[in-house]
């Protein structure tokens, strides 16, 4: 859906300049870096990735999320 939504406007993930994850379950970090790693491998093929703040919740709105993503980004 970023993707989608930076397009919109003109963007890409180029324009994205800081990354907040937030993760119900800290047992997840693991599998999150490992995915993070390869997405931003595509995402960003010149290494220069934007800062990625990891934060571990209790819970997200609706109940049945388990991660969120949320992202800065300039044009």
């Amino acid at each position: 859906n970023m993707g989608v939504v930076l397009a919109e406007r003109g963007m890409d993930f180029s324009n994205v300049v800081r990354f907040t994850v937030y993760l119900v379950n800290a047992d997840d970090i693991p599998a999150f870096t490992t995915a993070r790693e390869q997405v931003y491998k595509e995402m960003y093929p010149d290494g220069q990735y934007p800062p990625t703040t990891l934060v571990v919740v209790s819970r997200l709105r609706p109940p049945d999320l388990l991660f969120e993503f949320d992202a800065i980004a300039v044009a």
